[in-house]
């Protein structure tokens, strides 16, 4: 009943195969994946936006604190 729950379980690995392995066999490691993806790709904006964001939020709170109880 235990078994439907996927609490904790790692990709490309079964439970079952491992019930009768020796604690130091080969198939207590997992086989390293060959299907590398590539790396993703970030455009500028994926930069830009974020840094206008903080631009203006800094300005406003320079506005909000300094500028405006002058």
């Amino acid at each position: 009943m235990m078994m439907s729950f996927q609490i904790g379980v790692l990709d490309s690995y079964d439970a079952g195969s491992d019930a009768g392995a020796s604690a130091g066999g080969a198939s207590a490691f997992a086989a390293p994946k060959t299907n590398l993806t590539a790396a993703p790709n970030y455009s500028l904006s994926d930069y830009l936006l974020p840094l206008l964001i903080l631009v203006v939020a800094t300005a406003a709170w320079y506005y909000l604190t300094v500028v405006n109880k002058a």
